[in-house]
């Protein structure tokens, strides 16, 4: 199964990202590729070398979602609030939709 998410810099898509439930893979697209190079996610896009057309790997992506999540070692109260017995990058994204504080 194929699970797609929309993201975003605010208000505006800047790709699809969907993860395989079946290989376990993460992959990108980006979809608005007319945008300013800032408003693409930093980890995803090098800012010195950027190409929009630069496909992420399954390792940047888990990265960039690492960078999103609470780290393992902090993530007790979290982990409670959300309901959820076991520390999960993907699951934990997806119950935040990935926003972080210095998001806005």
């Amino acid at each position: 199964m194929l699970e797609k998410y929309a993201l975003k810099y605010k208000n505006i898509s800047v790709g699809i990202l969907s993860y395989d439930t079946e290989s376990r893979k993460f992959s990108y697209e980006t979809i608005n590729k007319t945008l300013d190079k800032f408003k693409y996610p930093p980890i995803l896009f090098d800012y010195r070398y950027f190409d929009v057309n630069h496909i992420p790997t399954n390792e940047e992506i888990i990265e960039f979602l690492e960078e999103r999540t609470i780290p393992e070692c902090r993530a007790d109260k979290v982990l409670e609030m959300l309901g959820m017995d076991n520390y999960n990058v993907w699951e934990i994204c997806k119950a935040t939709r990935g926003v972080v504080a210095d998001d806005y």
